[in-house]
């Protein structure tokens, strides 16, 4: 029995025991609307009634935030989050929690030493 396994369908390929040259192929849709929206980025921030800042992530959410991360250097030295789509990254518009308030837009900056050296050296005072 031989199996392939793609995004949208799962292919299953054997042989017949009474006939071995008898191929049988079955494939099965396992990619449902349901199982797609799961595979959207969900990222929402969120603060806690006490302060605290919470980040919520799922798989594709934390792939997209690291590759946003990783692209930050001297010459794309910022992105931003939002909840609406015309932000590098999208948040949930919905926090997990009711009671939490809900981070809407937010912006991740890139800051070598040497530039905060020059522009806000009291970050280095001692």
């Amino acid at each position: 029995m031989a199996v392939a396994e793609s995004r949208h369908c799962l292919l299953i390929l054997f042989t017949s025991a009474s006939d071995p040259l008898q191929t049988f192929k079955v494939v099965a849709k396992v990619a449902s609307a349901e199982r797609e929206a799961r595979l959207e980025p969900r990222i929402t921030m969120s603060v806690t009634p006490e302060g605290e800042v919470e980040i919520f992530l799922n798989e594709t959410g934390r792939e997209k935030l690291i590759r946003e991360l990783q692209k930050l250097d001297h010459s794309h030295e910022h992105f931003h989050l939002s909840v609406d789509e015309f932000a590098e990254v999208e948040l949930a518009s919905k926090p997990y929690d009711p009671n939490d308030r809900l981070v809407e837009y937010a912006k991740v900056l890139f800051r070598p030493d040497e530039w905060d050296r020059q522009h806000y050296p009291h970050l280095f005072a001692d």
